[in-house]
């Protein structure tokens, strides 16, 4: 802004800054969208980069998988280091990429699971 908040020491001065703050208003604005703009983009190519590896195949319908269980992780530090619950069983993937799961006997489970939150069980 070119304000030197520092030097104010009046209130003349106070009102001239901020006079100074409403005539380049618009100028600031479309500065701080720029730079929004410019971070949203470098933040878009930082995860595609960063998640490049783990994007994959979707998981098959009958797929076994484990879940994350996010609740533990800020928990008992390591007293809890296995954070994944399961097996369960993919009953279906819905349109926006999250699944549906089922317990080993069939029984749905009422919660949909982001693919970003399950992992393929290796028995």
């Amino acid at each position: 802004l070119g304000i030197d908040w520092l030097e104010i020491k009046t209130t003349d001065q106070l009102l001239e800054a901020w006079a100074m703050q409403l005539e380049r208003r618009e100028e600031i604005l479309e500065d701080a969208h720029t730079k929004m703009m410019k971070a949203r983009e470098a933040s878009v190519r930082y995860w595609d980069r960063k998640m490049a590896a783990r994007l994959r195949q979707p998981l098959d319908t009958g797929e076994l998988v484990l879940i994350y269980n996010k609740s533990l992780e800020d928990q008992w530090g390591k007293l809890f280091l296995n954070r994944w619950n399961g097996p369960f069983r993919i009953k279906k993937q819905l349109p926006k990429g999250s699944y549906v799961l089922e317990e080993l006997d069939g029984t749905e489970i009422h919660q949909n699971y982001a693919a970003s939150h399950i992992k393929r069980f290796y028995p």
